[in-house]
């Protein structure tokens, strides 16, 4: 080392050691400013040596503990600060993380009663936890009201939409013997428990049937309030809620928030009131990117396992997570400062309707912070507050505004992009969040969770070293991180390094004692892995350590292992005893009700157990473990006793009534009625009825094998299932027959009961299966195939109310000669009926309580592909069904289904005030917002069948650049709607899928956004970059739509843009010379709006070569009218410019166009677009549909030609003009003869339709014969 090196070493030594002798909080912060966290680190920590409660300092290392996610220094630095500092707003924020004493912050009287609750209520939990339970319950009841709830539900909540569906227990006065049946078909009632927890917590499900997370439930109480007086409604609650005092609306929120801060003030009068509340499960929120998040454990209320029952911490301190299923709330009556308003439970329900001016407020932090920030933006930890209250309390959309604002004044500031990617990531924007974090430098200020989502990228098994790497590098940041210590662990144990990781373990115990008891066990892992079978000592040892425990302290778990302690030594005494002693604490908890009736049950004790199980239905009267439990018991109780045989039946049905029960539960119904089956209710011939017609010998001779007999018997069951019972019969008639039915698969058929083959000698064998899928070994001419086989499936369509619809093929690729479908449906139950190809004739009966729905055909010729077919379904017959008699259902569920996609975030509103001008027109508007989004927005096919049907969020779209149809048409119709512009979805059957009509399903595969101005339907199809605005797409075309709005039934045709003339007219003007040796030189110029010029722009925009871009355009221009044609060169106008017309000039060459015929040079008129012969078009006939744009270009078009004689030559006639018109389309031809000797002539074509209905095929073919005839007309050129 030279001596100016040591000289430069020793002083910034020096330097930096001064810097930190003379540090303070500041410091830290500047450093923090500066984007160096290390160094802010080190001057924190050189702050708090001098003094461990500084308040700055502590502030700074709470904030490098979350971004370098240490749990351990996190937590003891926010109970120093918690305990330094008397600003509530702090407390708010982290007391989760306190780990001081409850007493503590219940004596603190400077802090608010919404800041000591959690206290409190941790108390009351601790009281009990300590088997004080006298005193938790009275301190409970001070807290909480105890009210007489009564619950029903769940009713139907798609989407979140529950919470503005109104249903008519919101209008109707409370009566507890009403009936109402939910959209699952299931009866309802009030539900009045015979126990409530008294916890404070409320949960319609733990009282109600249940029926998973997206439902509506409804709690009604009545109490008495002594005297008038202004009261405080104090709400806590995880999902969207309505409440009702008096009948009259008070509160309403659809937006999740964290508990207890929402208040509502009113002025009450004395007397009886009444309680009404409903509960709709929330919209499921974006998926959320947890790389970022950080939550350390270690506080106050996660200490205690509070006899299994609420975690407070969550109940008052806020989750990060929004679940969205959780119906639980907790309502309490305060007066304006907190303390509880004395009102008492009422059995009455005699009240007055209440007229209220009702306040509704949030307390919370997050206002104080934003006002703290706005008066000192440079206060940083006050930014990093509001980021964390935001977050815990659902408020990340609203901060991600806050924080974006913030960062775009200080965009190179790594704590402000830190807490903008915090919140991008729990937004969903996957791709901002990692905007955010591309260009920090990680050497100064490492991000924990953005180091260590890459570290999981390497595999420890293929490249060892460099995961040692990304451990130390990880290990440099956060040593106490417990994914790093696992990730050593993991390291040492992969590489057989047991005396190192030995070493490690104790090293991290001594430094870091709070993980000393999880380290430890892994220093013994081998002793203590999970697999290891225990001892029956070890295992009495823990559970008599639970029965002792049970006298010390009240936790589940303890009575839980002293119950199953007692079981092995069958003690049943005590097992009671200890059953008794745990419903006694908490008589609310069904579970242990049914546990100890389970016990009971085993133990022979019938009659006991039926009437724990009775008390168990006092409570929850829909628990369908419980009802078919009684079932059972009924069943055992005295065996093959008939009267009890069915008394337990009727508790089975009773539980498959409410649900599916246990998977047994269908095996336990059939044990007492025996299988039950429903095909016995249709009346359908066997095989041998059919085989004993010999009609069908005379009729196939020239087939190579035929159905006999195909028969379809479906019906729909009370319970909500179908079942189809089918049967199927070959005849093989040749050899290419019998090839064909060698290897076929049956599934269609479902699961096969019958599979034989009978051979033309009369003797039969059953053939080789697996699955479906059957193989006929020695098939033969006059060898039969006969099969039968049945399947069932729950096939309701639970979105649409329980509705049925479903698609029939009549037809097969053979013929069939007999052929049966038979639809079998509750009495009385509507059903729709269409067909397609085929007469819509069946006969209906009754029997049995089902109506029966047949149609029967015989001779059925096979479905035949033709050319030029609308798709591949159109030839086949079909008969459809549907439970639902028009498309209202459909639309009210994809309004409900979308309901809450509409309403724009900052990030929409300012790139919509990006490109709306002011002044512009509603229809400039909405051109501006589709050409924004066909540019901006990047195309993502996901079939809209398979997706869930739901849209994502307008925000999510526009962040991450890319969607399907129905996103990007749900981000312009959210900009849309917010300019006032009428929009709405339109669901689209496209022509992708088929063409056929439908009945009432969701048989849907495209969206599009409709516009409504001026009274005119407007379509747009955002799934395209290259078509301009006016026009759809071809899959579009013709195709079924369904608008959903409000009062529509029926689905509708989307217009035939290609068609259009006004949108769709391509224009050639041509100038062509024709040279005295039979060449042609061409030059064109092409206007090619609409489909048109978007078809083309697609394809140049597909990344095609030059040489393929030119044999495009060759294969385009005069195909069928020249025979040497060659393009020479030619340019392209409007490529991007999708609102304009494309347009092209071309310049081609034409060998040989003429032909020299007796001095005469004899020529087509140089057309670039003409009609081609067809073998479509040479068809005597036609079975199936005919698409014209298969066998033509269908568009409206209009050529220009100009043609130029050779020198010393001339137009020997000039031909007649020409006029087609008629249904099928329009068609004209005029020429004129210029003064310099040359033809102009101009053609018009315009097809009106682009479908042909078979019926229609001959005089389409005539027309079309006239077309293809002028096309053709050629000119004689003669000589002067």
């Amino acid at each position: 080392m030279t001596r100016i090196t040591k000289f430069s070493f020793f002083f910034l030594f020096f330097s930096l050691f001064f810097i930190v002798l003379s540090a303070d909080a500041q410091s830290g912060w500047d450093q923090v400013k500066a984007n160096d966290n290390r160094a802010a680190r080190t001057l924190f920590s050189a702050v708090l040596e001098k003094d461990s409660m500084d308040e700055q300092a502590l502030k700074g290392m709470i904030y490098l503990s979350e971004i370098e996610q240490d749990n351990l220094s996190f937590n003891k630095y926010v109970s120093r600060l918690l305990k330094k500092s008397d600003d509530e707003i702090l407390f708010l924020v982290f007391e989760d993380f306190y780990t001081g004493k409850a007493d503590d912050i219940i004596k603190k009287t400077s802090l608010s009663e919404k800041a000591r609750m959690s206290s409190k209520v941790g108390k009351a939990g601790e009281l009990e936890h300590d088997r004080k339970f006298d005193e938790a319950r009275k301190m409970r009841r001070e807290l909480f009201p105890q009210l007489k709830w009564s619950f029903i539900g769940p009713f139907k909540n798609i989407a979140g939409s529950g919470h503005v569906t109104e249903h008519p227990i919101e209008k109707e006065s409370f009566s507890e013997n009403k009936t109402y049946r939910n959209p699952f078909g299931i009866d309802l009632r009030w539900v009045k428990p015979a126990f409530i927890t008294d916890d404070g917590r409320i949960d319609p499900e733990d009282y109600s049937m249940q029926w998973g997370e997206r439902s509506v439930y409804y709690a009604n109480a009545f109490f008495d309030m002594p005297q008038a007086k202004r009261i405080q409604v104090r709400i806590a609650r995880e999902a969207p809620m309505k409440i009702w005092l008096d009948d009259f609306l008070v509160f309403e929120n659809k937006d999740e928030v964290s508990w207890d801060t929402e208040i509502v003030t009113l002025d009450l009068p004395a007397g009886t009131h009444r309680l009404l509340v409903k509960l709709s499960s929330a919209v499921s929120p974006p998926k959320s990117y947890r790389f970022l998040e950080f939550n350390p454990s270690g506080g106050y209320y996660g200490r205690y396992d509070f006899g299994g029952m609420f975690d407070y911490g969550d109940l008052f301190g806020g989750g990060d997570y929004g679940g969205g299923g959780d119906h639980s709330f907790c309502i309490r009556f305060t007066d304006e400062t907190g303390a509880p308003v004395n009102i008492s439970a009422a059995a009455s329900g005699n009240y007055s309707r209440g007229n209220y001016k009702a306040t509704a407020s949030e307390q919370s932090a997050i206002p104080v912070l934003r006002e703290r920030v706005n008066k000192n933006p440079d206060d940083l930890f006050g930014w990093y507050m509001l980021c964390r209250a935001a977050l815990d309390s659902r408020h990340s959309q609203q901060a991600e505004e806050w924080l974006v604002a913030a960062w775009r004044k200080q965009p190179n500031l790594v704590f402000m992009k830190y807490l903008c990617a915090r919140v991008y990531a729990r937004n969903g924007k996957v791709e901002k969040t990692y905007d955010m974090l591309n260009d920090i430098d990680q050497e100064k200020t490492p991000i924990f969770g953005d180091l260590y989502k890459k570290f999981q990228d390497i595999d420890l098994s293929t490249d060892p070293d460099r995961y040692l790497d990304g451990l130390k590098l990880l290990n440099s940041v956060t040593p106490s991180n417990y994914s790093v210590i696992q990730g050593f662990i993991s390291y040492y144990n992969t590489r057989g390094l047991q005396q190192e990781k030995e070493e490690y373990l104790k090293k991290m115990t001594e430094r870091f004692p709070e993980y000393k008891e999880t380290l430890e066990w892994e220093l013994t892992r081998d002793e203590n892995r999970p697999d290891k079978e225990q001892t029956d000592k070890e295992r009495e040892k823990y559970e008599l350590e639970s029965v002792q425990n049970t006298k010390k302290r009240f936790v589940t778990y303890d009575y839980t292992e002293a119950i199953q302690h007692f079981k092995e030594k069958a003690n049943t005494k005590k097992v009671l005893a200890l059953y008794n002693e745990l419903i006694e604490i908490i008589p609310s908890r069904t579970f242990y009700r049914k546990e100890k009736a389970e016990f009971l049950y085993a133990e022979g004790r019938f009659d006991d157990a039926l009437k724990e199980l009775e008390n168990v239905l006092a409570i929850n009267p829909y628990s369908m473990d419980a009802i078919e439990q009684m079932g059972d018991i009924w069943y055992d109780r005295v065996k093959n006793n008939k009267e009890n045989q069915q008394k337990a039946l009727a508790y089975y049905h009773q539980a498959k009534a409410l649900g599916s029960g246990s998977y047994s539960l269908d095996e336990k119904i059939e044990k007492i009625e025996g299988l039950v089956t429903y095909k016995k209710l249709f009346t359908t011939k066997n095989f041998d009825d059919v085989l004993a017609d010999p009609g069908w010998k005379s009729r196939y001779q020239d087939e190579e094998s035929i159905v006999l007999m195909y028969t379809r018997d479906l019906i729909l069951t009370p319970d909500r299932n179908v079942e189809v019972y089918q049967q199927f019969m070959v005849k093989v008639l040749n050899d290419n027959g019998a090839k064909k039915w060698t290897e076929y698969n049956f599934g269609f058929l479902g699961n096969l009961n019958t599979v034989k083959v009978k051979k033309a000698n009369g003797t039969e064998f059953t053939p080789d299966q697996r699955g479906g899928y059957v193989v006929i070994k020695n098939l033969s001419p006059g060898d039969i195939i006969m099969l039968d086989g049945v399947y069932k499936w729950s096939g309701y369509e639970e979105q649409l109310d329980t509705a049925f619809s479903m698609t029939h093929y009549v037809a097969f690729d053979v013929p069939i000669w007999y052929k049966k479908f038979e639809v079998a449906i509750p009495e009385g139950r509507y059903l729709n009926t269409m067909t397609h190809l085929t007469e819509n004739k069946y006969t209906k009966t009754a029997h049995d309580k089902f109506d029966f729905y047949r149609w029967e055909y015989s001779d059925v010729p096979k479905a035949e592909n033709e050319e030029a077919i609308l798709d591949s379904y159109d030839p086949y017959p079909t008969v459809s069904i549907s439970t639902l008699p028009d498309w209202s259902r459909v639309v009210e569920w994809y309004q409900q289904k979308t309901y809450s996609k509409f309403d724009l975030t900052y990030d929409v509103r300012e790139a919509l005030d990006s490109i709306i001008r002011p002044n512009m027109s509603a229809q400039e508007k909405v051109d501006a917002v589709y050409n924004y989004l066909t540019k901006e927005i990047k195309y993502s096919y996901v079939p809209f069948l398979q997706s869930g049907y739901t849209p994502k969020d307008p925000e999510l779209t526009l962040s991450g650049r890319i969607g399907d149809c129905k996103d990007v048409a749900t981000l312009m119709i959210a900009m849309l709607r917010s300019l006032n512009i009428e929009s709405y979805y339109t669901l689209v059957k496209t022509n992708a899928f088929n063409h056929q009509d439908m009945l009432p399903a969701l048989s849907f595969d495209h969206v599009v956004a409709c516009v409504i101005l001026d009274g005119e339907k407007r379509f747009y199809d955002l799934t395209t970059d290259f078509y301009p605005s006016y026009v759809l797409t071809e899959n579009d075309l013709g195709a079924y739509g369904l608008l959903i709005k409000d009062g529509e039934k029926d689905l509708f045709l989307l217009p035939d843009d290609d068609l259009n003339e006004k949108k769709n007219k391509v224009v050639y003007e041509i100038d062509a010379k024709l040279g005295s040796n039979g060449t042609l030189d061409i030059s064109a110029n092409t206007v090619m709006p609409g489909i048109a010029g978007g078809s083309m722009r697609e394809v140049f925009a597909a990344g095609i070569s030059e040489l393929e871009k030119r044999n495009y355009l060759s294969s385009m221009l005069g195909a069928g009218n020249y025979q040497n044609l060659s393009l020479t060169d030619y340019q392209l106008k409007n490529t991007l410019a999708i609102s304009e017309p494309l347009s092209a000039s071309y310049q081609l060459k034409a060998e040989e166009y003429s032909d020299e015929v007796v001095g005469l040079l004899i020529c087509p008129l140089p057309w670039l677009s003409s009609l081609q012969s067809s073998s479509v078009i040479s068809s005597k006939s036609r079975r199936n549909r005919l698409d014209v744009s298969q066998i033509c270009y269908a568009g409206p078009m209009t050529q220009k030609v100009t043609l130029r004689m050779p020198k010393g030559y001339k137009l020997m006639r000039v031909p007649q003009n020409v006029s087609i018109d008629n249904k099928f389309g329009r068609y004209e031809l005029k020429f004129k003869l210029n003064s310099d000797g040359s033809l102009s002539a101009e053609k018009y074509q315009q097809f009106k339709v682009n479908k042909i209905e078979p019926k229609d095929f001959a005089e389409f073919k005539t027309f079309y014969l006239q077309l293809l005839k002028q096309d053709r007309m050629k000119i004689a050129i003669q000589q002067l």
